[in-house]
């Protein structure tokens, strides 16, 4: 298997050998004769692939589309610097704070 970057140059091949199919939320395999599980979840024109506190989109285009969605721009996450994020789905009422 070739990976192929954002710039377009293919890397070095690896060696990826698994059972693994399409909805099953654990890769478990070996790259390059190395064991190694991978949570798999699915997103837009690929998977999220998540090993050892890293996360990473990855896509999986035909070539044609390859080469279109090289051009599209890169988009950049919302600037969260200033606010206040609750790792909770709900509404904080109080929040008490004391200087230290």
């Amino acid at each position: 298997m070739l990976f192929i970057g954002r710039d377009g140059p293919p890397g070095n091949p690896h060696n990826l050998v698994s059972r693994w199919g399409p909805g099953e939320p654990v890769w478990r395999g070996t790259i390059d004769g190395n064991f190694i599980a991978v949570q798999v979840r699915a997103i837009n024109n690929g998977f999220r692939l998540a090993h050892h506190g890293f996360a990473i989109p990855v896509y999986v285009f035909a070539e044609s589309e390859a080469t279109s969605a090289r051009l599209m721009p890169v988009t950049s996450g919302a600037d969260t610097d200033k606010k206040l994020l609750c790792p909770m789905p709900g509404l904080a009422c109080v929040i008490v704070l004391a200087v230290a």
